[in-house]
């Protein structure tokens, strides 16, 4: 590892914290954008990186946006479906996550450590 380069984990087990999973419900009954900040699990040594995300959208009517600040990754789960995705986390880890319009309701995100293979499920 040099100076220059940042370390991203995508299927690395974390020995530290093990396997955990941080759940989010993100409130888009006014909202459009909500962040997500969870650099303190890192910083207080509760997980060592994060890898990947499951978003429940199963009931949304629009898609939602999820964006990785600090590597400027854009993953999009479309309208009424759920699923798991990896995604490339810098340390600290902080999101965007955005809709078109306000959902009137919740959007369930869980975050976590593990390698899970992606895969987007809909329901419509």
């Amino acid at each position: 590892m040099t100076q220059n380069s940042i370390e991203i984990f995508t299927t690395t087990l974390d020995k530290a914290a093990g396997a955990v999973v941080y759940p989010n419900a993100v409130d888009f009954r006014v909202n459009t954008e909500v962040d997500i900040d969870l650099s303190q699990l890192t910083e207080t040594g509760q997980v060592g990186f994060i890898s990947g995300v499951y978003c429940d959208n199963s009931q949304g009517a629009q898609g939602i946006t999820l964006q990785v600040i600090g590597s400027n990754q854009t993953v999009i789960f479309p309208a009424y479906s759920f699923g798991y995705l990896p995604i490339f986390v810098p340390n600290p880890p902080k999101f965007r996550v955005s809709t078109p319009v306000a959902l009137g309701g919740f959007v369930n995100l869980f975050f976590h450590n593990t390698p899970i293979p992606p895969f987007i499920h809909t329901v419509a």
